[in-house]
């Protein structure tokens, strides 16, 4: 398993591990600080890592984000906007 302190090796691993097998179950967990954030914001802005994003709904619109998670078996991430 990769060291945890490099997001781009953890986002490598996840990622590859999706090419076996059937559906399974994908975990990703880390406690970043404030320079793992910082190394991710730069990786993001120099095009290395791409975020995918499926919808942005604002807070009051909670509803149709859960439904668009269950119903499009999007790849993406659903935002909520609180502000």
């Amino acid at each position: 398993m990769p060291d945890p302190r490099h997001p781009l090796l953890w986002m490598a691993y996840v990622s590859l591990s999706c090419i076996h097998g059937g559906r399974r179950i994908r975990y990703f967990n880390a406690a970043p600080d404030t320079e793992m954030l910082a190394s991710l914001a730069r990786y993001v802005e120099e095009g290395v890592v791409r975020p995918h994003v499926d919808g942005v709904y604002e807070l009051a619109r909670i509803a149709d984000a859960h439904r668009a998670f269950e119903t499009s078996g999007s790849r993406g991430k659903q935002i909520i906007m609180l502000a």
